[in-house]
This record gives structure tokens, sequence and C-alpha cells, in this order.
């Protein structure tokens, strides 16, 4: 984590499959859905630290689940 997107080791093998489940969950809402593809855009360049870590953790899986859960209430 928090490595440019040239890392190619076994954490980035995870941190691509992290990546890319957050953000097939944040397509279920086109708001979460461009958060999430902008800030994956944007940490391109510098890696993924915490603070995108914890946006696309946000806007990717939280807020998704949470709207879920108030549909099928």
């Amino acid at each position: 984590f928090g490595q440019p997107i040239a890392d190619f080791g076994v954490l980035g093998i995870i941190e691509t499959y992290l990546i890319g489940s957050l953000l097939k969950l944040s397509e279920a809402d086109e708001r979460t859905a461009s958060v999430v593809l902008a800030t994956l855009i944007y940490a391109l360049e510098s890696g993924i630290d915490a603070f995108v870590l914890s946006v696309l953790l946000l806007f990717g899986g939280v807020l998704v689940m949470h709207r879920k859960a108030k549909i099928q209430i």
C-alpha cells in the first residue's frame, strides 16, 4: 500500500483485487461510482495510501451497503 502503481508484487495483486471489489460495489449508485472512479484516477500517480483507501471504503462499500439495507427494509 502507498506504492506507485508499477508495484506488481503480491501486495499489488491483493490491492488490485480490493480496488476492483470496491469499484464493483460502488457501481450500484452513479454518485458513489463517480467518486470512487475519480479517487482511483487520482491514485494512479501516487499509489494507494491510507486516505485514498478510506475514501474507497467509505464510498465503495459502506455507503452502498447502507443504501441496499435501506431499500430492503
